[in-house]
């Protein structure tokens, strides 16, 4: 193990520990993390000396785009410091897979990026749980998140559940099962369950049931002995704490209701109305830092938006959003093989990227970044056809 190694772990160690998703001010933690996800990036500069990497790479086009127009357009426009460094740090956490592809081969690298992702994920988790006043939700309290964390909304939560889902699924197709580690598994998928029911996280909670309808289908059409047992023990849970299930149910009911889809469309008009004045601001943005009023929380200015692409439309434009767009195509296409191979397992990664993309605003998080790594890197080198049909 080397010393790139031990940094990376670190990240991961001091990100689940002591981290948040969306920190307010800087610390000594956030320029910690910086400091080693900096050195791990000194590779990465000897590749940018090349002329034929750079032609053919979609990251370095995207720096230098958001980079140029984001400044310039928040200078000419005043923009606060403050608010430009939290766009700009943002925007870096986007191209963690531009910035650490060097170690795309290392095995241990892609270890310790599952395994440390998915320690963020329940430490975030407990973290959050730990934080919930009890009597609050016993009188009947709708959502609770004192501090305004935000732990839970991490799109590492959402992974470590499906992840975790998934490889449930997977012992349960081996014919030697272990049920200790089924046990380990199905844990450590029900800590961020709960985290992400208490805070009522409607469309990960979507997520995660119609993954599990699709594992759940694809057992009983591979393994019908088994996929009808699944069922089964799904069901007698299900009827065992239907109380709890139908009080989240009228929860999320009411939370729908109230809120409908959180005037995601209006934000996305507003966002059009702040760019569309002139030509300049329509295909460069506002820069990085700029606010809004946002019909989504209130009409308040903030400088975010619930949605990857209308918040880079404000900031970078129309110029900046297509060339973003065109930096995830090509993660996706170079992923292709992987996906291919284990589809299923993908969609652990691809339902968090999806919702951070147009529906939650984490992707401004370093856990949004991982994701992309994730994707980047490979979870899974064998193919699923190989893992769940073994020879013994």
């Amino acid at each position: 193990m080397g010393l790139h190694h031990l940094a990376f772990a670190t990240v991961f160690l001091l990100y689940g520990i002591w981290g948040t998703p969306t920190p307010d001010t800087i610390g000594w933690l956030e320029i910690a993390i910086g400091a080693l996800l900096i050195f791990l990036c000194l590779p990465k500069l000897q590749d940018l000396k090349s002329t034929e990497h750079i032609k053919s790479d979609t990251g370095f086009w995207l720096v230098v785009a958001g980079l140029l127009s984001g400044l310039i357009m928040a200078g000419v426009a005043g923009n606060a410091p403050n608010a430009v460094t939290r766009d700009l740090l943002a925007f870096m956490f986007l191209l963690l897979p531009f910035w650490l592809s060097p170690y795309k081969e290392d095995p241990i690298m892609r270890k310790l990026l599952i395994n440390g992702s998915v320690f963020v994920g329940i430490s975030f988790s407990l973290r959050f749980l730990a934080s919930i006043d009890p009597l609050a939700l016993a009188n009947g309290t709708a959502f609770s998140d004192p501090h305004y964390s935000y732990l839970a909304n991490s799109p590492l939560v959402l992974f470590t559940a499906l992840f975790m889902l998934y490889k449930v699924f997977e012992m349960l197709h081996h014919n030697a099962i272990n049920i200790v580690r089924i046990a380990i598994y199905a844990l450590a998928m029900a800590i961020p369950l709960i985290a992400m029911g208490v805070m009522q996280q409607r469309a990960t909670l979507f997520c995660i049931a119609v993954y599990a309808s699709i594992l759940c289908l694809w057992t009983i059409l591979t393994k019908p002995a088994k996929g009808i047992f699944i069922l089964a023990i799904g069901t007698a849970l299900s009827f065992y704490m239907w109380d709890n299930l139908h009080e989240l149910l009228i929860v999320l009911w009411e939370k729908t209701r109230l809120s409908g889809a959180n005037m995601r469309f209006m934000e996305w008009q507003a966002v059009l109305s702040q760019i569309d004045g002139n030509m300049l601001t329509a295909l460069f943005g506002k820069g990085w830092g700029s606010a809004f009023f946002s019909p989504a929380v209130g009409n308040v200015p903030v400088t975010f938006t619930h949605s990857l692409l209308s918040m880079y439309l404000l900031k970078i434009g129309m110029c900046g959003t297509a060339l973003l767009c065109a930096y995830f195509t090509s993660l996706v296409y170079r992923a292709k093989i992987d996906i291919a191979k284990s589809p299923f397992l993908s969609l652990s990664l691809l339902f968090p990227f999806l919702i951070g993309i147009f529906l939650y605003a984490n992707f401004k998080s370093l856990g949004f970044g991982i994701i992309l790594l994730m994707l980047c890197y490979g979870i899974n080198k064998g193919s699923e056809k190989e893992q769940l049909y073994p020879v013994h």
